[in-house]
This record gives structure tokens, sequence and C-alpha cells, in this order.
């Protein structure tokens, strides 16, 4: 019931905070895409 509304606040408040925000990635993938993420949004 209120799941879908604090995923829709959390959204909205990540996307108002203008901070770089790693999406979900699997555990295959999230190293490389942490990697990624951290070398091109975190040290900019």
């Amino acid at each position: 019931m209120g799941r879908k509304k604090y995923q829709e606040e959390l959204e909205n408040y990540l996307k108002e905070s203008k901070k770089p925000v790693l999406d979900f990635k699997d555990k295959d993938e999230f190293a490389e895409a942490y990697t990624e993420f951290y070398n091109t949004s975190v040290l900019q």
C-alpha cells in the first residue's frame, strides 16, 4: 500500500538533490558499474 508512495517520494528526492545516483545493478554487473560511476560521477 505505502510502498509505491515511498518509492515515488524517494525518487523525487533523489532527482531534486541533483546528486549522482547509481541505479540498481545485479551482483554480476555491480563491480564494473560502481567503478565507472565512481570515476565519472563522484570524482568530478
